[in-house]
């Protein structure tokens, strides 16, 4: 086996075990939250919106408040969705 197959599979492996504790962290996290489907939500240090796009599946409007202008560039282009809004702010 080349190492790149290699290093691609590693890759691919720690993908699927980050999901998998990304999806575990979500449903406690969901569990937690009463977030009803007419709520506004405020993401405070949203991050690379990965949890803003997950939660505005169940409500109808969320807002992502991020410091790190980069990380929030992030968040805009891979984790948009119709109703999330990404403001870099402190």
């Amino acid at each position: 086996m080349r190492n790149r197959d290699l290093f691609v599979r590693m890759a691919q492996w720690g993908k699927s075990v980050l999901t998998l504790n990304r999806d575990r962290e979500y449903a406690a996290l969901k569990r937690m939250l009463y977030v009803k489907p007419t709520d506004v939500v405020l993401d405070i240090g949203c991050g690379d919106g990965f949890w803003t796009s997950r939660m505005a599946q169940h409500c109808a409007h969320i807002i992502g408040l991020e410091p790190n202008p980069k990380t929030l560039d992030y968040a805009r282009r891979f984790h948009a969705l119709p109703n999330t809004t990404y403001v870099c702010g402190i």
